[in-house]
């Protein structure tokens, strides 16, 4: 599956993700680091899944994907974010 089909296929999930952190202010702690963005951040790691997901025998990307979808962003102080991504569900 190509990166655009991924894209299209997750879009309501990644649509409600985007709209969540534009809500709850998606600023980088220094502006000079555009990646530290949570929505880039996600599309990143999404990236790097797929990419990994390749490469593996047997991987749900089902599951992947929508766990990289929802795995950070969430945190809040000190939390690690996968944790409270985790806390979504």
């Amino acid at each position: 599956m190509r990166f655009k089909e991924i894209n299209e296929r997750y879009e309501q999930h990644l649509r409600y993700v985007k709209e969540y952190f534009s809500i709850h202010v998606d600023v980088p702690p220094n502006p000079l680091i555009a990646f530290r963005f949570k929505y880039q951040h996600t599309m990143c790691v999404l990236g790097w899944a797929k990419k990994l997901s390749e490469r593996i025998k047997d991987v749900n990307t089902n599951a992947l994907y929508i766990a990289v979808v929802f795995h950070g962003g969430y945190s809040e102080g000190k939390e690690f974010h996968a944790e409270r991504g985790a806390k979504i569900f």
